[in-house]
């Protein structure tokens, strides 16, 4: 069998496999620079890599061998997220205070003895104040949820997706992008990689963020540089 069927047959089969589980992503990737650049990298090191082995005079099947691997972790790292499930459930942000006790009045003591001193009291968590919410909607990929921004009683922000089922795939990030029905990152605020696709989860908003005006919130796949879900917070 040529060396160079086995990459192209495995190349194959992947993309196959990757049509048939996640075919909106294939299709969002056509319109990505950097996906064509990740396949012709993978493609280019394929085809180098066993040339590069017969010139230093090693055997035939190493050079196959060196043939198949760029295809391999191209695959595993393109195809193989698109199976993994990662759910991540945390409970609604809270902000704890603590808050002295009543004063007391003292206790006589004997001599030599210090009298006792009120000692701090927790009070109850205090839940996130619910601020602007709405639904997700996905960008060349199926995605259902909401997105809210929610202030916190100590005045801070955070970002809270609720019911996410995001169709998986490689290196998901959230950002907090001024403006309405933004699909693209630009001048906005990165949070944090996606925790998981889905679940409910918290991102803290850095202090002194401006979060007035229309905001929306965006998961961006940042190894090819589309957009997969956002939601314009009014």
């Amino acid at each position: 069998m040529p060396g160079w069927l086995l990459p192209i047959g495995l190349a194959g089969a992947g993309t196959a496999v990757l049509l048939w589980r996640s075919p909106n992503a294939v299709l969002s990737g056509l319109t990505s620079w950097r996906a064509w650049a990740f396949v012709a990298l993978a493609g280019a090191a394929a085809a180098l890599l066993p040339l590069g082995v017969r010139a230093l005079g090693g055997p035939g099947w190493l050079g196959r061998v060196a043939g198949i691997l760029p295809i391999v972790a191209a695959l595993t790292w393109a195809v193989l997220p698109a199976f993994h499930n990662t759910t991540v459930d945390e409970p609604l942000a809270v902000a704890s205070s603590t808050a002295p006790s009543p004063a007391l009045s003292p206790t006589p003591a004997g001599p030599g003895t210090a009298s006792p001193l009120p000692s701090p009291v927790s009070q109850p968590p205090t839940a996130a104040i619910p601020s602007r919410s709405a639904a997700l909607k996905g960008i060349g990929h199926r995605v259902t949820g909401r997105a809210s921004l929610q202030q916190l009683p100590d005045g801070s922000f955070v970002v809270r997706l609720t019911g996410l089922d995001a169709e998986a795939g490689p290196d998901y990030h959230v950002y907090l992008v001024p403006g309405a029905a933004k699909q693209r990152p630009t001048g906005g605020l990165h949070l944090a990689k996606l925790k998981g696709n889905r679940g409910n989860q918290n991102y803290p908003v850095p202090t002194g963020t401006g979060t007035g005006g229309a905001q929306t919130v965006l998961i961006w796949c940042r190894a090819f540089s589309v957009p997969v879900a956002a939601a314009t917070l009014g």
